[in-house]
Formats: C-alpha cells, structure tokens, sequence
C-alpha cells in the first residue's frame, strides 16, 4: 500500500497538464489500486469534477493488447510526415500511460506551437532559420551521455518539453515542424547518428540536431555519401524512421532492465517489419 498520507498532494498534481507529471502521478495512483476511492473518502478529501475524471483516467491502464491490434493504423495515412507524426504521437502517448484521447493529440499541439511561435519571431522562413530556433532559441539539444539510453528520449513530447532528445528524436522535431511551415525537410537514415537535410538553392544541406543543429561542411557531406551511399541517397520513409524508433527504444528499455516493455517494443516491430511495404 502507497504513503497514504501523499493522497492530497497526488490529487493536486492530478490536475496539472505536462503529460510527464501525469506519468509519474499515475503511476502513483495505480499503487492504490480499488483502494484509491476509499481512502479519498476517509480523509474527507472533496475532488473537482475534472480531478475526479484524471484520477479515473489514471486508473484505467492502457490496453496493451488493444493499442498492439490498432499500432499499424498509420500507415493507411496519405504522407510521410502525416504517417510518421501519428506513429509517434501513438508511441509517445502509450509511453507516458496516458489513457485520455488529448494525450495523443499533445504532440500535435507542441508541434503546432513551435511553428506559431517561430512565424512571430522570423522574417525568413526556410530550414537554416528554422534550425536556428529550434537549436539556439529553443534551445534543443543533445541529452548528457549519463542519460543517453533513458527510453523518454525517444519520446517527442518529453523531448520538446525537457529540451533534451537523442538525433532521431530532435531530427523528427525538426521535420514535423517544418512540415507545418511549408519547409521540406527529410531524414538521413545515416547508421549510428541520425541525420536531418533540406535541399536549399540547388544543394543538399545535411543539419546534426543533437549538435545544436550544426550545418555540415562539404567535406563532411562527400565523407558522408562515401561511407553510406544508399542512406544519402533517398530521404529516409515513414516506416524506415519508426523502425529505427522502435529499435532505440528496444535498446534504452533492455538496458534499463525492463523485460516487459523490451519484449512489447519488439513486437510493435515485428508487426511492422512484416506489414511495411517493400
């Protein structure tokens, strides 16, 4: 049985909207278990309407089983970016135990604030000011090397709100907002660091995002189509980048000990290697 005596402060933070509080105070709340409704009665706590239906959502574990059955959804989606952002709003919002239908739409919501605030605050828009908001006024950057295999780092909307990310993730951040800006930008499925590029005035501009968005140099970009001429080549899919997704999180959860979530990544990714298109 949980520290009953945490219950009111639990009930408050019940309320707040950063889905990784209400990850962390779920998981709280799961301890109690059926007791959980008990209890608020015998400390003669008074719940709000809206704290009553987070603390019942909170409860209401995720369905693995139904989320594993509906996961390949996205891929009916017309667009690369369309079909990447819903497979990773689905992957972050099962990440964080959210069980409300608003916690898959608040990576979409970030997302749509980064754009709005980068509009307000540019005369140019075009990937190389874009990358600059993001890395420099916003601030995103790489993780420290101590928390590098933490699986949040895979998860958007931790990454936008923490400010810390891991290349792919910090790629992905950049694609999916400059895709609501109009701004092309695609993935470089470069092996061990993921990429970011935009075809700028003729020329292919390759951006390291978990490096403050750094620009490469030419020699950097020739060394690059030298070492992996086939992922330069083509922009990286939909598919190809939540396979890789799928794979760091396989990877952070194995090294953290948790079997459970290991062997479910895992499967999600079965699933798609044997439905993705050729």
């Amino acid at each position: 049985m949980p520290d009953t005596s945490q219950l009111p402060f639990l009930i408050k933070l019940a309320d707040d909207p950063s889905p990784v509080v209400w990850a962390k105070i779920a998981a709280e709340v799961r301890a109690f278990g059926p007791a959980l409704w008990p209890e608020i009665a015998a400390q003669g706590i008074t719940l709000t309407d809206a704290q009553r239906e987070n603390l019942a959502a909170m409860l209401d574990v995720v369905d693995v089983e139904a989320f594993r059955a509906s996961w390949l959804d996205w891929l009916e989606l017309d667009g690369e970016n369309a079909k990447l952002e819903a497979a990773l709003s689905r992957l972050a919002a099962w990440q964080l135990g959210g069980a409300q239908p608003v916690r898959v739409t608040r990576l979409a919501e970030l997302l749509d604030e980064l754009a709005m605030e980068f509009r307000g605050s540019s005369a140019t828009c075009d990937a190389e000011s874009l990358s600059r908001f993001l890395f420099s006024d916003k601030a995103l950057r790489g993780v420290e090397a101590e928390d590098y295999y933490n699986p949040l780092n895979s998860n958007l909307i931790h990454v936008i709100e923490a400010g810390r990310g891991i290349p792919l993730s910090l790629a992905a951040i950049f694609m999916l907002v400059g895709a609501r800006l109009e701004i092309n930008i695609y993935g470089c499925n470069f092996p061990g660091h993921f990429l970011a590029r935009a075809h700028v005035g003729g020329h292919d501009l390759f951006f390291d995002c978990f490096n403050e968005g750094r620009l490469l140099a030419e020699a950097e970009t020739r060394a690059l189509r030298k070492a992996a001429p086939d992922a330069v080549a083509k922009p990286a899919t939909a598919v190809m980048i939540v396979m890789r997704v799928l794979a760091n999180l396989a990877n952070a959860y194995y090294q953290a000990g948790d079997t459970e979530n290991t062997q479910f990544v895992l499967g999600l990714l079965r699933d798609l290697e044997r439905s993705a298109p050729a």
